[in-house]
């Protein structure tokens, strides 16, 4: 979709986002209008650098809504 020159994701389409750990790293899926859709990580509060794990998987699934 298209408004004022720019292109516009539609809102019909979801995004799951999913961590591997999430004691550790929080994923959650976003849309947005302008920027289309992503996933925020965000380190849990609770999370010790010491063991923590190197690698974290992320996946990511689409949905129609």
């Amino acid at each position: 979709m298209q408004y004022d020159g720019i292109t516009l994701i539609r809102q019909n389409i979801g995004i799951l986002c999913k961590s591997d750990q999430p004691e550790y790293i929080a994923a959650e899926g976003k849309v947005s209008d302008l920027e289309g859709f992503f996933c925020v990580l965000k380190y849990r509060k609770e999370a010790d650098a010491k063991s923590m794990p190197r690698f974290v998987k992320v996946t990511v699934n689409a949905y129609s809504l």
